[in-house]
């Protein structure tokens, strides 16, 4: 997941605060997902996935983000 949030970040163009700013969360906890260390709930991860112009299930292959 943490790879797949990079590429999108980087495929848009955009810094790890842009997105967090976007998506309503800290620079740190959108830190935290990049990095692996934690992962988002189902709302910050279509917060972020619509921050990124990408589909949440792109980014999170694993979870069911449908909604």
């Amino acid at each position: 997941m943490s790879e797949l949030l990079k590429a999108a970040r980087l495929k848009a163009g955009l810094t790890q605060l842009q997105v967090a700013l976007k998506a309503g969360i800290t620079e740190r906890c959108y830190w935290n997902y990049e990095a692996g260390k934690r992962t988002p709930n189902i709302y910050s991860g279509q917060r972020i996935a619509k921050a990124l112009g990408v589909a949440a299930e792109d980014l999170f292959p694993t979870k069911s983000y449908h909604g």
